[in-house]
């Protein structure tokens, strides 16, 4: 009889790093480096081919799964902990998705949601939330926020997606806009938490965001200033150093936070102690020469509440004295 021949075995592909996309390299700390034709694997030719959302997830999607096919052979002890780790709910969790992300920015994603998610769960242990904030606030300015501009959604891109390379690139980007913008919901639900101290920890957080990244700028001033109006004097008078602080650091937020002062000063029903906080923030603007048409405003908006405080039953006379103050200040500045 003759022998069966045994069937061959399906021989299991071989990936190797350089299917990759993107390249895996310490020397590439942020995923917007990639913009960069260097640091690309091999960059690929522009086609006529339209990338929509669907096709642009699809393609990150199977750049992420031949990652994580290539380096779940790695064998080595640190990549063994690494494993082990994600599975322990301790601080070498939180380590271990550090540096997963630190390791290739681009592939990590996955990790910064479970971030993300981590702080959704943690919200009621205090300790815990402002631990985990504190990490994402780190990895959104060091990793994944650009320094000069801000993110863009898949149909918003600047520049037509040509490439493969740029489509999962822009899943990217919308992706990290997306978490980003779930990340400072969190810090808004923190920032009312019953207890004043803990409340102020956020909002220290989201003054060094704004002050370091475009990104959300509109957002993040609105959140601080609202914190002017914080029942507890403590944190009201902690906003007002921090937004004095920022205009330290970026003179050329005045006119955007006289704007948003504006609309907390003129709010239905709000506490006197909101204002109060919110006249001392205008008053304390430094003027320079240029600031002709700033002054302007503060004088208009010093007049208005003169009147507002007029027809008001009760208005304490330190308001009056602050309103002076700041007319004074100001009308040497102003255009005649």
């Amino acid at each position: 009889m003759v022998a069966r021949m045994k069937k061959p075995r399906p021989q299991t592909a071989v990936h190797t790093k350089a299917e990759l996309l993107f390249k895996v390299s310490k020397d590439i700390s942020k995923w917007y480096s990639f913009e960069n034709p260097t640091t690309l694997t091999s960059p690929l030719k522009a086609t006529n081919e339209k990338y929509d959302k669907e096709k642009c997830e699809k393609i990150y999607r199977e750049e992420y799964d031949l990652y994580q096919k290539l380096y779940q052979k790695d064998q080595s002890s640190d990549y063994q902990w690494l494993q082990t780790s994600l599975s322990t709910t301790s601080k070498d969790r939180l380590a271990a998705l550090v540096t997963l992300i630190r390791r290739s920015p681009i592939h990590g994603l996955q990790e910064l949601e479970n971030l993300v998610k981590l702080l959704r769960s943690s919200i009621q242990c205090r300790r815990d939330a402002l631990k985990i904030a504190e990490i994402l606030e780190d990895v959104f300015v060091n990793i994944y926020l650009p320094e000069n501009r801000r993110l863009f959604f898949i149909n918003q891109q600047p520049n037509q997606v040509t490439t493969k390379q740029a489509a999962a690139l822009a899943f990217v980007e919308e992706t990290v806009k997306q978490l980003y913008s779930n990340f400072i919901d969190l810090l808004q639900q923190i920032a009312h938490d019953p207890i004043a101290q803990i409340r102020i920890r956020p909002i220290s957080m989201l003054e060094r965001l704004l002050s370091q990244r475009p990104e959300q700028e509109k957002r993040l001033l609105e959140l601080i200033v609202d914190k002017l109006g914080d029942p507890d004097s403590t944190v009201a008078s902690k906003t007002l150093h921090l937004l004095n602080q920022l205009l330290e650091k970026h003179p050329g937020m005045k006119h955007v936070l006289v704007n948003e002062i504006e609309r907390l000063l003129f709010r239905q029903n709000i506490r006197p102690s909101a204002q109060h906080y919110a006249l001392c923030c205008l008053t304390a603007i430094m003027f320079t020469s240029q600031d002709n048409d700033l002054a302007n405003k503060l004088i208009k908006i010093y007049f208005a509440l003169f009147r507002l405080f007029s027809i008001k039953e009760n208005v304490s006379s330190k308001f009056f004295a602050i309103l002076l103050g700041g007319v004074t200040r100001a009308i040497s500045f102003a255009k005649g």
